[in-house]
Order: structure tokens, then C-alpha cells, then sequence
């Protein structure tokens, strides 16, 4: 399990995989960028990874949505 620096929420989670872990797109900087799971580890530092040019879909589920759901409980 990795510890993310430089992030804000919420973090969405996508229907993507990477070898077998959904992909995460987490804010950094303002901008989402996409993290995937390199067989042993996420990057921890989302900052360093390339900015999404579009908002990920309303479809995709949100954890850590504190502005909706202030303790949300949530299983990936």
C-alpha cells in the first residue's frame, strides 16, 4: 500500500486496471493524474505524473468525497 504526498481529494477510482489494481485518478497541483499500480507499489507522488487534460467521469466512483459524503465508507 502506498502513502500519497502532494494530493488533494477526492480520489477516483477507475474501471481501468493495472497488472490486477484498479488505476487512481488523484489531484495534484489542481489537476488529476493517474496513478497505476507497477506490480509492486503506486507512485507516491502524484505531482511528478502527467496532468489529465479532462475531469474523470461523473460514473467513476469517488472515495474520500469529503465535500458529498463527510465519512464515507468505501470498498475497491
Amino acid at each position: 500500500m502506498a502513502s500519497f504526498t502532494v494530493s488533494d481529494y477526492p480520489v477516483v477510482i477507475d474501471n481501468a486496471k493495472t497488472k490486477g489494481y484498479k488505476d487512481l485518478f488523484i489531484r495534484s497541483g489542481g489537476k488529476y493524474r493517474i496513478v497505476k499500480f507497477d506490480g509492486k507499489t503506486d507512485p507516491s507522488n502524484p505531482s511528478v505524473l502527467t496532468a489529465l487534460k479532462d475531469i474523470p467521469g461523473d460514473d467513476l466512483p469517488r472515495a474520500l468525497n469529503f465535500t458529498y459524503e463527510p465519512y464515507p465508507w468505501f470498498k475497491f
